[in-house]
């Protein structure tokens, strides 16, 4: 390795170390729930770096919300697409559904409430400018596809790119919308009921009628 490139890669590895020191400040903050307690200060005070180093990291307090959400929802998306590849042939509809919903589900239910429902605000409010809410599920389209491709249990539809990428958007705005609104009912047990039914009438076949 070239002498003239160690430096920019220790400049890397602490820029990585910061921002993760960072992201872990928030994570502790975060647990008792009151998203004001999120400051540049507090954030400052817990992580041990000087409020000029986040803003040299981030654009705001809010850009490092966002940030940090979005790389876990990326590690989500990489978990839910890995699943879909791996999903026996004979699988029926129900469970493969409930393999794409629980995992989110679980990882939703994590977050202090108050601090989540902040958190997918900020997130509504930049989309316009630099986040695409929808953009990163295109990612799940190709292993869905050929994950009913692949099925032979007969319980499952097949779909266009289109109709797959409709399917994802309505599975994430119904888990989605609940916890942005800071519904208690947000991730309980009917919560997920709903939304596995509402996915089953998006990719399950219909029933062959008796006799057929």
């Amino acid at each position: 390795m070239p002498h003239d490139a160690q430096p920019s890669i220790a400049v890397r590895r602490r820029s990585h170390k910061t921002r993760e020191d960072l992201f872990q400040a928030v994570s502790e903050l975060s647990v008792d729930d009151n998203p004001r307690e999120l400051s540049a200060r507090g954030i400052s005070a817990r992580s041990g770096y000087s409020v000029g180093a986040l803003y040299h990291h981030f654009p705001s307090v809010e850009g490092l919300l966002v940030a940090m959400f979005e790389r876990r929802r990326a590690t989500l998306l990489e978990q839910l697409a890995a699943s879909l590849r791996e999903a026996p042939a004979d699988l029926q509809a129900r469970p493969l559904i409930e393999g794409l919903v629980d995992p989110v589900f679980e990882a939703w239910r994590r977050p202090p409430r108050k601090v989540l429902a902040h958190v997918l605000r900020l997130q509504l409010k930049h989309a316009s400018s630099h986040i695409d809410i929808e953009g990163p599920l295109e990612r799940l389209i190709h292993p869905l596809l050929e994950a009913l491709r692949r099925n032979r249990s007969a319980s499952l539809r097949q779909l266009t790119p289109l109709e797959a990428g409709l399917a994802l958007r309505s599975m994430q705005a119904a888990i989605r919308a609940p916890f942005a609104a800071g519904d208690p009912g947000a991730g309980s047990a009917q919560h997920h009921a709903a939304v596995v039914d509402g996915c089953l009438r998006l990719l399950a076949a219909p029933p062959t009628p008796a006799g057929a």
